[in-house]
């Protein structure tokens, strides 16, 4: 379970709204990183296409596959630098058991 950024409100795990205070909890940028993906992978179509068309002198696959791999991967390079600079809007629970114990020591007897 997890907490609020906002409100420090109790998480289940899975939610993407806070209950209490209605706050997003999705980070920017992960769907714009996602969608560059796939971008990517599709990219390859025009790839396939063009290196059996290169036989004929004609480039416009290669050239359509190339600057679409290059729009997925600005992209998935910007939802990054989106996603890496903004804060977390969920925060991990302070566990109860985590703060260092001092060791025992020896009694002598």
């Amino acid at each position: 379970m997890d907490l609020c950024g906002s409100c420090e409100t109790r998480l289940e795990d899975g939610v993407t709204k806070c209950p209490a205070c209605g706050s997003d909890l999705k980070r920017p940028g992960t769907f714009l990183e996602l969608c560059g993906w796939v971008v990517i992978v599709m990219s390859m179509v025009p790839f396939a296409l063009g290196i059996h068309i290169v036989t004929q002198k004609d480039y416009t696959g290669l050239i359509i596959g190339a600057l679409t791999l290059f729009a997925g991967s600005l992209m998935v390079v910007y939802g990054r630098i989106k996603a890496n600079s903004s804060a977390n809007p969920v925060k991990a629970p302070a566990a109860l058991d985590s703060a260092p114990q001092k060791p025992l020591q020896a009694t002598k007897k």
